[in-house]
Order: structure tokens, then sequence, then C-alpha cells
């Protein structure tokens, strides 16, 4: 799977990060299927994956109804500027590999 392999490269998904610890459930909604019958139905298969210092950065994110402009919703990802900024600069420490799995 997708996410076990990203998780072992330490990379996160910023919307697993909103929906369980900024509790923002949303944040997980579908993001394909909405085209024509027969597709695959709804599935979350579009994600952003984030080191484990910038993902700490994350405010929220949303899944952004593009209905009549493509098949697929799109993901906002909201960042604090000044936690990017002590993310970059390492001011803490990283997200643990598989901190968000559960």
């Amino acid at each position: 799977m997708l996410d076990d392999l990203m998780l072992d490269c330490n990379m996160h998904d910023p919307a697993r990060l909103a929906a369980r610890r900024l509790g923002q459930p949303d944040a997980l909604a579908p993001t394909a299927g909405f085209a024509a019958v027969g597709q695959g139905g709804d599935s979350r298969i579009d994600r952003g994956y984030m080191d484990p210092w910038t993902v700490q950065a994350v405010l929220g994110v949303t899944v952004l109804d593009m209905t009549g402009l493509s098949d697929h919703h799109a993901l906002v990802v909201d960042l604090s500027h000044r936690k990017l900024i002590e993310a970059l600069r390492r001011a803490f420490p990283p997200l643990a590999a598989w901190d968000l799995a559960a």
C-alpha cells in the first residue's frame, strides 16, 4: 500500500494529520469518482505528502469541490507561516514515521 511505503520513508499525509490531530474528519473525504458512472466510485486517491517537520505546520486541509471542472476534487492545505519557517530550520523534533497511522 502506498501509505505504508510513504510512512516507511517518514513522509506524512497532511489530511491524515488534520483529521487525527486537528479534529477535521472531512479532510479525509473522497477526492475521486465524481465523473461517469462506472468509473470506480468515491475514493480518496489524491493526497499530499510532507516531510516530518513541515507536516507539523498544517493548520487545516479542505477537499475543494471541483464538480463541473474535474472528475477529481482538489486538496487545499493551509500552513502556519511561523511553523513552516520553524520546520525548515528544524527548530523542533520531526514527527515519528508511523505517528499518524493509528
